[in-house]
């Protein structure tokens, strides 16, 4: 299955238009297919990749956090339907996010802006849940809870946290600083390791950390899979 952009222009129009249920609606209809059963990894690609758009987003983000996730999850030896919801919450893991085009705006976020991006995971959940990611969906509501707490939406802390989305945010906030953003140039992967080991203990599960960095070769290519 191969997206319409026609869906995401007509998804993104109407959550602003304030009716979230039909923007939900056109969401889980594209990611499960129009042909019925799930949508195939060709489509939740081409899905991702559209959402890089409304993010503002280099290409690849949910391709390349999917990918880092899907090796740490390998490293822990996890079990392969783990494994496969990763990849797909990898993929997926803003797509909460899908009307909130103001991220792709330069500057800080507004405090309404804010309040409104902390919706994103739970709206995810909901959306991948009603698509059939059961276990994609559990990933995607607790990628922003923090080790410490001070995540959201549930300020789950510590090992409370479920270890895929402990091992998600680990991936997304590595792909984040090592390219450019809206509103800072990126870090570079060198710099990105960094700014993953001093949020170790505090946002980030510092073993989760620990298992990427012992295993992440710093070479001019981002870690990629074969999905």
């Amino acid at each position: 299955m191969v997206l319409d952009a026609s869906i995401l222009r007509a998804a993104s129009y109407v959550g602003f238009a304030g009716t979230f249920a039909y923007a939900g609606w056109l969401v889980v209809d594209a990611v499960r297919g129009r042909a019925g059963g799930g949508g195939d990894a060709t489509g939740l690609v081409a899905w991702s990749r559209q959402m890089d758009d409304v993010e503002g987003y280099p290409p690849g983000h949910g391709e390349r956090v999917a990918a880092h996730a899907v090796a740490i999850a390998e490293r822990y030896s996890l079990d392969a339907a783990t494994i496969d919801a990763l990849h797909h919450a990898g993929l997926l893991h803003d797509i909460g996010e899908l009307d909130m085009t103001f991220l792709a705006q330069p500057g800080a976020l507004t405090p309404d802006e804010t309040s409104q991006l902390w919706t994103h995971p739970a709206l995810g959940e909901q959306w991948l849940q009603e698509a059939g990611y059961e276990a994609a969906a559990a990933i995607v509501r607790h990628h922003h809870e923090r080790w410490d707490g001070s995540g959201y939406p549930d300020r789950l802390r510590g090992e409370a946290i479920p270890l895929p989305a402990r091992i998600l945010a680990v991936a997304d906030t590595f792909e984040a600083f090592s390219h450019d953003r809206p509103y800072r140039p990126a870090f570079g992967p060198e710099g990105a390791l960094e700014e993953i080991k001093r949020r170790a203990g505090t946002i980030l599960d510092p073993q989760v950390v620990a298992v990427f960095c012992q295993g992440q070769e710093l070479t001019a290519d981002p870690v990629s899979v074969e999905f």
